[in-house]
């Protein structure tokens, strides 16, 4: 540290850190010291939490541009995500496929992927081996066919299992125990309906919240404003991991348990406090449809079970 701080001394220097997040107490004692003895110079750090230091300015970096439903092929093939999908693809096989077919496949890999760069580069390199129809219809074991990353890359970089497992080990028990169960959630979620479902006897609800506020400063929750309130969200492939590992801890049943008797007291709760004619409480009705349609698969996962209780 001295002589790091002696050599900056009296520069106008732009220290880089870069993956901070699994040394971030160090890191920030380090970017502290050289922004106290050194004013002249500017550090910035990349990391998936803020270093919580007077003065930072966190810039968010987002997933790729990917395409929305039912867009043009035109605009699919502009999306940033998909451009990195064929980029990628026809450095492996120059002859890839670019007709309008395999764009719009490539678009729901991508989708379906978050935009997320090392995914993309993941899923593109098996396409030429699966081909794009069945690499979309096995996304739904993402974890078991994204792999053979860069021999080169860091190994939390070679697969896309391990580049979670890299994020989930770096939390705190309590952390993993609330990001688990937070898969259960198909869609936005408050921080009431996170503390309801997810306090159990091994969790206050003081622990959910400090859990969940962690969880969106480390970017594995996004918070969407809205209307003066909150809600959360987990993307797509970070929910199929916290799927996957509430199935591994064998806490899956009870996780969904808890999930269809919130929605079902919600939704009564709606219900007596709304009048029929009440456009509050259809809207109120749209917010919680995606949670009622999975509190339903939950209940009623048979088909001719669903519509037998539905009919009735």
């Amino acid at each position: 540290m001295q002589r790091l701080l002696a050599r900056l001394s009296g520069k106008r220097a732009l220290v880089v850190l870069d993956n901070c997040e699994h040394i971030i107490e160090a890191a920030a004692e380090l970017a502290q010291a050289i922004l106290t003895w050194v004013p002249l110079s500017r550090v910035m750090a990349t990391s998936r939490e803020p270093l919580k230091l007077p003065g930072e300015v966190i810039y968010s970096v987002q997933s790729l541009d990917v395409p929305l439903l039912e867009e043009a092929h035109a605009e699919v093939v502009n999306r940033s995500a998909v451009q990195l999908f064929l980029d990628r693809a026809r450095a492996i096989d120059r002859h890839f496929a670019s007709d309008a077919c395999s764009i719009s496949l490539a678009g729901i890999i991508c989708r379906r992927l978050d935009g997320m760069p090392l995914a993309i580069e993941l899923a593109a390199s098996r396409a030429a081996t699966y081909g794009l129809k069945e690499l979309v219809a096995n996304l739904g074991d993402r974890f078991q066919i994204l792999n053979g990353g860069y021999r080169t890359a860091l190994p939390q970089h070679q697969t896309l299992r391990a580049t979670f497992d890299w994020s989930y080990n770096l939390l705190s028990t309590t952390q993993q125990t609330v990001l688990r169960r937070l898969g259960v959630f198909p869609a936005t979620f408050d921080l009431d309906a996170a503390t309801t479902v997810i306090t159990e006897r091994d969790l206050d609800s003081v622990d959910v919240l400090d859990a969940v506020r962690a969880l969106s400063e480390k970017s594995l929750l996004l918070a969407e404003f809205q209307n003066g309130s909150v809600q959360y969200r987990l993307l797509e492939t970070s929910r199929a991991y916290a799927l996957r590992k509430l199935a591994d801890n064998g806490e899956q049943s009870a996780a969904e348990r808890r999930f269809v008797s919130y929605v079902c007291r919600h939704l009564r709760r709606t219900i007596r406090t709304r009048a029929d004619s009440d456009q509050t409480a259809f809207d109120e009705f749209r917010l919680q449809l995606g949670d009622v349609r999975a509190a339903l698969h939950l209940a009623f996962p048979r088909g001719a079970t669903f519509h037998s209780v539905w009919n009735s």
